[in-house]
């Protein structure tokens, strides 16, 4: 008779920040896509070995199904008379 191991955890060492090439984990995200959004924040949890997090689940989720980047981080976007626009954080 053979066990099954049922559960295992992996421990990983922090990530140094003073070592972390971030143009390597910025390189090829288009801000304005969803699904490359949704690329990004996988990879950042998987960088930086973050714990399950439900928010940030229910926006990954949000991004894959298409929902627009604004919106499913809860971003509004203000259009000022010269035609710029500024993103605000509710």
């Amino acid at each position: 008779m053979n066990r099954l191991v049922s559960r295992v955890a992996v421990i990983h060492a922090p990530v140094d920040g003073a070592s972390l090439n971030k143009n390597e984990l910025l390189d090829g995200v288009d801000y304005s896509d969803p699904a490359s959004m949704a690329n990004f924040f996988r990879r950042m949890g998987d960088t930086f070995h973050d714990e399950q997090n439900e928010h940030m689940d229910e926006i990954i989720g949000r991004l894959d199904h298409g929902e627009p980047v604004e919106k499913a981080l809860d971003l509004h976007t203000h259009v000022h008379d010269d035609g710029g626009s500024t993103t605000t954080e509710d």
